[in-house]
């Protein structure tokens, strides 16, 4: 698969075909997507519909209107359908990808088009969500940035094959040790097309509702949200139904020519690693951390170096004009930009 530039999505913006009324700021675009910011008007139900459909949210649920100066405060165990800010004419396939800082907060986003995550060319109209918080409170604001949405060259839909995997490595893409020290073999990391990631011998960080709603744009104490548990060498149990917070032991480096997707390793586990946010942006250096649930019945034993996820690749259909890097704000650079260990969100950052 090629995934369009920050180069392309600017010139289809320039030539009139991408069309995106409000316009988005020049940091809504990204390396390899643009970010889709939340509008006004919600539908809160204590349910998940089969498939979206207003007749049915004016049934089953309440339509909620954020005024200025409001907040929409998400609690578990209720669904809130989100109507984006914006409206799009979107002339080739694409798909949308959760943010990391909402991903670490324990809050999902899933856009609920008829074909899920994936939106099909010449789309007009706004973009409807499903946001769910699974872990604690979390208020959210009119204008937050919710999601990723990423343009794809229809002409080329196929992940990166293994042979093209194997020439890349080391130079578009490559994982580390934790110290950074010397690439890892690719005969020890490669599986197929993917590079498998492992679980780092440190703590979980197991969400906590302590019936205080995380505000987004305050700085919080992570102890109000988040309590440690140690990964001993005979493993921990992952608790069903809990959101932790863990990171992988490799240190990822991705160029400006590719983008990554952490994807589930094993879907018969039933645990999900990164289930919220795979997007490793074009330019990203550091340690993934990832967002981990088990929806299924039964508790899982994690322990030290098991494999967790696995991460394939995408060519960009040119090199992007700028790399997670170079993004600048309160963080400096990007905000988990080198990121080490597991960093929780740092949304109150932008």
């Amino acid at each position: 698969m090629v995934v369009l530039s920050d180069r392309d999505y600017r010139a289809l913006m320039e030539a009139g075909r991408l069309k995106i009324v409000p316009e988005p700021e020049d940091h809504d675009l990204q390396p390899a997507s643009i970010e889709i910011r939340m509008g006004r008007e919600t539908w809160i139900t204590n349910f998940k519909l089969p498939t979206f459909d207003i007749g049915l949210l004016r049934r089953f649920g309440k339509r909620y209107f954020i005024k200025d100066g409001e907040d929409l405060t998400l609690y578990p165990g209720l669904v809130y359908y989100v109507k984006s800010l914006a409206e799009f004419e979107i002339p080739v396939p694409a798909k949308t990808e959760g943010r990391s800082s909402l991903g670490r907060l324990g809050v999902s986003v899933k856009a609920v088009n008829r074909s899920h995550k994936y939106i099909e060319a010449n789309h007009k109209g706004p973009l409807w969500f499903v946001i769910e918080a699974h872990a604690f409170p979390v208020k959210i604001y009119p204008g937050t940035a919710i999601c990723h949405l990423v343009l794809r060259d229809p002409a080329n839909m196929d992940i990166m094959p293994s042979a093209e995997v194997a020439a890349a490595y080391g130079r578009s893409f490559a994982l580390y040790p934790a110290n950074g020290e010397g690439l890892l073999d690719l005969g020890a990391v490669a599986r197929g097309n993917a590079l498998q990631l492992t679980l780092a011998e440190m703590e979980l960080k197991r969400g906590v509702d302590r019936g205080r709603p995380f505000d987004i744009r305050a700085e919080a104490d992570e102890g109000d949200y988040f309590e440690s548990v140690d990964i001993g060498a005979e493993g921990v149990v992952m608790e069903a139904g809990r959101f932790y917070l863990a990171h992988a032991r490799e240190r990822v480096m991705v160029n400006n020519e590719v983008v990554g997707f952490l994807q589930q390793l094993d879907p018969e586990s039933g645990i999900l690693a990164h289930w919220e946010a795979g997007l490793f942006d074009p330019g990203f250096v550091g340690q993934p951390v990832l967002e981990m649930m088990q929806f299924g019945k039964a508790n899982l034993l994690l322990f030290p170096g098991q494999e967790i996820g696995k991460l394939v690749f995408e060519r960009l259909s040119r090199p992007s004009a700028r790399g997670y890097g170079d993004f600048k704000g309160k963080a400096g650079k990007g905000k988990y930009y080198a990121q080490s260990g597991t960093v929780t969100s740092r949304i109150y950052m932008e």
